[in-house]
C-alpha cells in the first residue's frame, strides 16, 4: 500500500507542478478574458460595418441596387434610343440617294429648261430674220410689179 501511495503523492506532485506552472492559473484566465473582450469588440464593429454595407446596398432610394436598377433602366432606354437612331440613320441614308437622284434629274431638266430657252431666243431671231427678208422681197416684187423706183 506504501507503493500505491507513493505512486499517489508522485501523481499529486506531478498535477501540483502543472498547475503552478500553468498560464490559465498565472493570469491566464485575465488576459483570455481580454481577448474575449478585445474580440467582441471587434465583432461589433464587424456588426457595425455589416449593417452600414447593408444599408448601402439595399437603401431603396440611395443603395446600390436601386442605383444599378436605375443605371438599367437607362441603359435601356439609352439602347432603345440606339436603336430607333439607327432606324432613322438608314431612312437617312436612303433619302440621300433619294435627294442625290432627284438632284441629278433636276439639273437634267434645268439644262433642258436652258436649251429650250435657247431656242426660243434662236426662234425668235429666225422670226426677225425672216421677216426682214420676207418685207424685202416684198418690197423687191412691188417695185418690180410697179416699177417704182426706191430712192
Amino acid at each position: 500500500m506504501h507503493d500505491t501511495t507513493n505512486s499517489v503523492l508522485e501523481k499529486l506532485s506531478q498535477i501540483e507542478a502543472k498547475l503552478n506552472s500553468s498560464h490559465v492559473l498565472n493570469g491566464g484566465f485575465e488576459k483570455l478574458v481580454l481577448d474575449v473582450r478585445h474580440t467582441n469588440e471587434q465583432i461589433s464593429e464587424m456588426k457595425i460595418s455589416l449593417e452600414q454595407m447593408n444599408t448601402t446596398i439595399n437603401d431603396p432610394e440611395e443603395g446600390v441596387r436601386s442605383r444599378v436598377r436605375d443605371l438599367e433602366a437607362e441603359s435601356h432606354r439609352r439602347w432603345d434610343f440606339v436603336q430607333e437612331a439607327k432606324t432613322k440613320i438608314d431612312e437617312f441614308d436612303d433619302l440621300l440617294s433619294w435627294k442625290k437622284d432627284i438632284e441629278e434629274k433636276i439639273s437634267l431638266v434645268d439644262q433642258h429648261n436652258l436649251d429650250l430657252d435657247r431656242l426660243k431666243i434662236w426662234q425668235a431671231n429666225l422670226s426677225k430674220i425672216q421677216w426682214l427678208f420676207g418685207s424685202t422681197i416684198l418690197v423687191l416684187i412691188i417695185k418690180t410689179v410697179l416699177g417704182v423706183e426706191l430712192p
